[in-house]
């Protein structure tokens, strides 16, 4: 897993320009990263047997003959390595927040370039893809058990860097 700087500071609503910010995001990466045990889930089905509405499942799985749906987290680790960052100052605690949610982005890039996918991943919560769907991810993966992920009645999941997708599966033929 890889964190960018330049993906940190775009997640504190900065750049480069912004010395202070580089310097604690080099630093909380260089001390965060190897506390880090990303752990993920995944489960391959068939793309008739999924049954998300709306349209950006339909463009998403149009042509599909399969679909990976995973969950991946940063686990309990990172809310106290998080609530250690705030309890130093809210400086830290934003670049902290940042870095940690470049590297659950990171891991779920990886994810998705392991199952090969057609089309870039999608998950509940963007454009008409209802956040709703997460509980049944979850629960077609077990992530719960596997993961300890929990979602709170606003389908929001704990721990906070946690994230549910789908992946598009397109048989090639040469």
């Amino acid at each position: 897993m890889e964190i960018k700087i330049s993906e940190v500071l775009r997640y504190a609503g900065t750049n480069e320009s912004d010395t202070a910010a580089t310097e604690k995001a080099r630093e909380i990466i260089a001390e965060v990263l190897p506390k880090l045990h990303p752990r993920k889930v995944v489960a391959r089905f068939n793309a008739a047997d999924i049954a998300f509405k709306g349209k950006l499942v339909e463009k998403t799985l149009d042509g599909a003959n399969e679909v990976v749906l995973f969950a991946a987290t940063l686990g309990l680790e990172s809310e106290q390595i998080l609530k250690s960052y705030i309890a130093q100052d809210y400086f830290s605690g934003v670049i902290c927040d940042a870095v940690l949610t470049a590297a659950i982005e990171s891991f779920c890039d990886e994810i998705e370039r392991e199952t090969m996918a057609a089309k870039p991943r999608i998950s509940c919560g963007y454009g008409d893809f209802d956040i709703r769907n997460q509980k049944e991810i979850l629960r077609l993966l077990n992530a719960e058990k596997l993961l300890g992920i929990r979602l709170n009645d606003s389908f929001m999941m704990y721990p906070n860097k946690s994230v549910t997708a789908l992946v598009a599966i397109c048989e090639q033929i040469f």
